[in-house]
């Protein structure tokens, strides 16, 4: 995976899923931090649902915990 860019909370790499082999962004949320945790969780509500038909919006696919 290469890194294509950073924010305030978190990093996104460009990835592949395996079973599509369909090339994706995967946003990484480091949630130790209650402060993060919830960021998180807002993002997800807003994400979770919501079809965007725009050439300009990013599909959103899913969401996980890794408890690593």
């Amino acid at each position: 995976m290469s890194v294509l860019g950073h924010g305030a909370s978190s990093t996104v790499f460009k990835a592949i899923h395996a079973p599509t082999l369909t090339v994706v962004a995967q946003k990484v949320i480091p949630i130790f931090d209650d402060q993060k945790r919830r960021q998180m969780v807002r993002e997800l509500r807003a994400l979770y649902g919501t079809t965007s038909q725009s050439q300009y919006v990013v599909d959103f696919y899913d969401a996980f915990v890794n408890p690593i």
